[in-house]
């Protein structure tokens, strides 16, 4: 496995450990939805927004990994 294969594998491990950062945020929003306190120091919207965040950075992490291993490894 050359380097730039396992950038690509970095890059693409970060847009899932952002998704599951996502899923943390979704869950914070659906128990403050219910009425129930998960412990969250913030409110419903920013939970909400680092909810959205976080799928739209590991969305472009996963999906767009060649791209950002291609910008990185660009010579010139």
């Amino acid at each position: 496995m050359s380097p730039r294969d396992l950038f690509g594998v970095i890059v693409r491990a970060a847009g899932i450990f952002f998704w599951v950062y996502c899923a943390f945020d979704i869950g914070h929003v659906f128990l403050k939805l219910l009425g129930d306190d998960p412990g969250s120091h913030y409110t419903l919207i920013q939970d909400a927004f680092a909810a959205a965040f976080f799928f739209v950075l590991g969305t472009a992490a996963v999906f767009g990994a060649e791209l950002i291993v291609r910008s990185a490894y660009k010579s010139g």
